[in-house]
Parts: C-alpha cells; sequence; structure tokens
C-alpha cells in the first residue's frame, strides 16, 4: 500500500536565536494516490520495519550530497531513528561506517525509544558510539530516557511543541527553568513548534535556545544550499 504514495524529503531548518542555521531536521512526506499530504507519522503503523531502514537510507544518502556544504557552513543535520531503524543500522557496517565520516549527523530518538534497565544492552548505548544523539519531545508525557538524558547520553534535546504550546504563556517561569536544565545535560537545547513571533518573543529570556518550527519554511533535501544562513532576526522573521 505504501509503494502507492509519492515520497518527499525535506528539511526543517533549526535558527538560533540571532538569526543563524545551525541544524536541519530531514523528515519524510508522502502524497496519497488521492493527491493527499499525509507526514510520516500518519503511515507509520503501516510501515514494515524494512521499509523504514531503506527510508533512513535515503535520507543519508540524500544528505551526503551536500557533506562539503554541511561541515562548511558548520550545520547539524538530525535524522529520526526508531528501534527497527536501529536494529537494521547497527547490524549494516557500511552505513556505520558512513555515518561516521559525517560527523555533523545526529540520530534524534523519542522519548518513548525503548531502553534497556541494563543499558550496557540497551540499543542506545550501542548506538552512542557511532554518532552524537538528541532526544526528541521532552516534555510529552514520557520518562522513558530522562536518567540517561541526565547522564548525557544526548547532545541534544528538543522541548515538545505542545509543552511549548501550553507554557509559554501560562508559565514562562517554569519554562525558562527547564530549557536551563536541559542545557546543563544536554548542550543544545532546541524548541519545536514556533510558529510565528510571538512564540519568539517568549523566549527572549533564553537567548542560548535554538528554534524549529513552521515560522521557518522547509526546503527539499536536494536544494539544501538554497536555504538562509541568515535572517535578519527570529524576531522579526515573517509569520507567513
Amino acid at each position: 500500500m505504501i509503494n502507492s504514495y509519492k515520497q518527499r524529503y525535506v528539511c526543517e531548518p533549526v535558527y538560533t536565536m540571532a538569526g543563524r542555521l545551525v541544524a536541519m531536521e530531514v523528515l519524510t512526506s508522502f502524497t496519497t494516490p488521492e493527491g493527499n499530504t499525509v507526514s510520516y507519522n500518519d503511515v507509520t503503523d503501516i510501515l514494515t520495519p524494512e521499509y523504514k531502514w531503506l527510508n533512513f537510507v535515503r535520507q543519508l544518502h540524500g544528505v551526503s550530497c551536500w557533506q562539503n556544504w554541511l561541515v562548511r557552513h558548520h550545520i547539524v543535520i538530525s535524522l529520526n531513528v526508531d528501534a527497527d531503524t536501529a536494529v537494521w543500522l547497527l547490524r549494516d557496517k557500511a552505513v556505520l561506517s558512513m555515518i561516521a565520516k559525517m560527523p555533523f549527523i545526529r540520530l534524534e530518538v523519542h522519548e518513548h525509544f525503548p531502553t534497556s534497565d541494563k543499558e550496557k544492552r540497551g540499543l542506545l548505548h550501542h548506538l552512542r558510539p557511532h554518532a552524537s544523539m538528541w532526544l526528541d519531545d521532552v516534555g510529552s508525557g514520557s520518562h522513558n530516557n530522562f536518567g540517561l538524558l541526565i547522564r548525557g547520553y544526548f547532545s541534544g534535546a528538543k522541548i515538545d511543541k505542545s509543552f511549548f504550546w501550553q507554557h509559554h504563556v501560562s508559565d514562562k517561569a517554569w519554562l525558562e527553568k527547564v530549557i536551563r536544565d536541559l542545557t546543563r545535560f544536554a548542550g543544545n537545547v532546541i524548541v519545536e513548534g514556533v510558529e510565528h513571533t510571538g512564540h519568539t518573543m517568549a523566549l527572549m529570556t533564553t537567548p542560548h535556545c535554538w528554534l524549529q518550527g513552521h515560522l521557518f519554511q522547509c526546503t527539499d533535501i536536494d536544494r539544501i544550499p538554497e536555504v538562509p544562513l541568515w535572517i535578519n532576526s527570529v524576531l522579526t522573521a515573517p509569520s507567513g
């Protein structure tokens, strides 16, 4: 069924508060035979482990075409990895070797990503030597990997967009504290769900965080160098 869908790989940019491009997340969208656009999450239930693995490899090859440009401009690329894909990745020495030559790659795992009580048997423990990892959707309600977060397993942490939307007005002090605490454990903190300048204004007191969301235009993976390296300021970026 999924083979009848058209695939598209897009890069969602991540900017600093100063307006500098620092990262991009590679996402997969699909167009149904009826012409409807659906996200990767919308079709996850019908994707086989093999399909998800091949999708990851295609994303990786698409990014590799722009390796020199990414290194030159110090841009980080995050690729989403679930447990099924992680198992395939750890078995494929050629792909692991490819990732080793691209130090800008970040493997992005969700808070729900399974981990072992005994870390040395867990998937995350085995992934860790091969690439830096980011923890996605922190604040979504799952604490599966919070213990590993505070132990320094992740070089970056993404704040769940619903958490951000809920707290950026009603409990701004708590949001600021969460960002500061995450910075201690993960270094880079990315706030997801930034959609208008009101959102960026709410983050002015945490200028060290990075921003991701529909405020910034996505670009196809084959047009990565067209992503603006700078915007005047995220505080004055257009909200259209």
